[in-house]
């Protein structure tokens, strides 16, 4: 074949197929590390979704040992004598801590999936609803002249908050196997 004899566009033609020949065969080489890379993208994803559920639900153990913390504290109110109050208002108080147990619930509620959610309000909501109660605190409705009206009830939302902790415990604990 003589080059001499062909003409400007037939060797743009003859260029651009060259072209075309070496585009399609890159493509074909990223096209299969791509799905090589598809692959670990997606393993590497669902790990570092898990990473971030485990950090969740670490949180929220730590929140929970908070509430744990808060319910002993209202119950060491609930043994309060008047002359240890120093001129403190028993209701308020009792107000102070109610609120930073329900601020540690709502914080609880946001760090977990809907579905753990759903299980831990179950059990909240079983025998009193621990929400109403925490509420009723805050407004002061279960409480009357420096004692709670009910501290069988106290104590029966402390027992749910050890379970609700014992729950996300085990959860952590699977999620850390499911990692290693």
């Amino acid at each position: 074949m003589n080059f001499s004899v062909l003409t400007v566009s037939d060797k743009i033609s003859i260029g651009g197929s060259i072209i075309t020949i070496i585009s399609m065969i890159i493509s074909f080489i990223c096209a299969r590390d791509s799905k090589n890379n598809k692959d670990e993208t997606e393993q590497y994803y669902i790990k570092a979704k898990n990473v971030t559920k485990f950090a969740n639900i670490k949180e929220s153990y730590h929140e929970c040992k908070n509430l744990t913390d808060k319910f002993a504290e209202l119950l060491k109110l609930s043994n309060i004598e008047e002359k240890d109050l120093r001129g403190k208002n028993f209701t308020i108080l009792v107000k102070e801590v109610a609120m930073e147990v329900d601020s540690s619930l709502k914080k609880i509620r946001q760090l977990i999936s809907y579905e753990q959610w759903e299980e831990i309000n179950k059990l909240l909501n079983q025998d009193i609803n621990v929400q109403g109660y925490i509420d009723s605190l805050i407004t002061g409705t279960e409480v009357c002249e420096d004692e709670f009206k009910d501290v069988e009830k106290l104590c029966i939302c402390k027992d749910k908050v050890n379970k609700i902790q014992d729950k996300l415990k085990e959860q952590s604990e699977k999620l850390e196997k499911e990692l290693k």
